[in-house]
């Protein structure tokens, strides 16, 4: 056996003490799996990721969970735009740094309930999404019951716990970009809500 395939095979033998065989990695995924398609209101579709959504379950790595908005969605441009949720939002790229975007209002503002006027701000005469106004709303309604966790930090992008060893990031869904990224994924910042985000 070459020394290199040797080394393979020790480092892998590592892993697999450290981390768990394929076999245990893949079953982590799995019940995790099974536990994002059971455990999400009708309002959000539950996603774990990270680490742990990985199914590694490592020393000192904190549990991501990525909840999709379903009241909103996300398109392009204004050109293929349809008024087919609650809340539609598009991308408006004018004035912002290669490889961000704003999220413009696309709904009819004066016919938006309440709840969802409270995270727009007006720029430049137009209503933007804002990413800090939505995440102070989740943290007063549903993160606050998530799975019986004391959700109440803003933490980056994510709504945390006291001790920041579980994340929520609240995700909008743009079909355009699920059917460019291979697997769609790759990608979660282009999702993320926030007035200015990564593509």
């Amino acid at each position: 056996m070459s020394h290199n395939k040797a080394e393979s095979l020790h480092f892998y033998k590592y892993l697999c003490h450290k981390i768990g065989s394929e076999e245990v990695v893949k079953a982590r995924r799995l019940i995790l799996t099974c536990q994002d398609m059971d455990a999400h209101p009708k309002r959000f579709l539950r996603l774990s990721s990270g680490s742990k959504g990985e199914g590694l379950n490592l020393n000192g790595s904190d549990f991501d969970v990525m909840l999709f908005d379903l009241r909103f969605k996300v398109y392009e441009s204004e050109r293929v735009a349809v008024q087919d949720h609650d809340c539609v939002l598009v991308m408006e790229t004018e004035d912002t740094q290669p490889c961000y975007t704003y999220l413009r209002l696309f709904t009819n503002y004066n016919i938006l309930p309440h709840k969802y006027k409270k995270v727009f701000q007006q720029q430049s005469g137009q209503n933007l999404f804002s990413s800090e106004l939505y995440k102070l709303c989740m943290l007063n309604s549903v993160a606050t019951k998530f799975h019986h966790r004391p959700v109440n930090n803003i933490h980056g992008p994510c709504l945390s716990d006291k001790n920041y060893e579980f994340d929520l990031a609240f995700c909008f869904k743009c079909d355009q970009w699920v059917s460019q990224a291979q697997p769609w994924i790759t990608r979660p910042r282009a999702t993320w809500p926030s007035a200015e985000f990564q593509k």
